[in-house]
């Protein structure tokens, strides 16, 4: 995957870890896990067991699920419409790595 500038993983619940190849890509700028629980916590920002593999890409950014309708990464996405309008934004929330 040397080419691999952009990861998106959208609701992968059993998805485990990443392969090293995909974390070590080289050209990899961006990395996007939304309701993929076991990655986003293995994943999370300065205490994940993994959040050192992850941590050189530039671009990281997780959305942890919960219950409520919006969490602090943004809304859940509970059906079509939902989609449709998060599209229509321009907002991108981006983890910041030094907390």
């Amino acid at each position: 995957m040397p080419r691999l500038q952009s990861l998106k993983i959208f609701y992968c619940y059993k998805l485990k870890p990443l392969p090293d190849y995909l974390c070590t890509a080289p050209l990899l700028k961006e990395l996007e896990i939304f309701g993929s629980l076991l990655l986003e916590e293995s994943y999370k920002t300065g205490a994940g067991e993994n959040w050192p593999r992850i941590s050189p890409i530039p671009n990281i950014i997780l959305g942890w699920a919960n219950d409520s309708q919006h969490n602090e990464f943004g809304p859940q996405i509970n059906d079509k419409d939902d989609v449709e309008e998060i599209n229509d934004k321009d907002d991108v929330v981006e983890v910041d790595k030094n907390h």
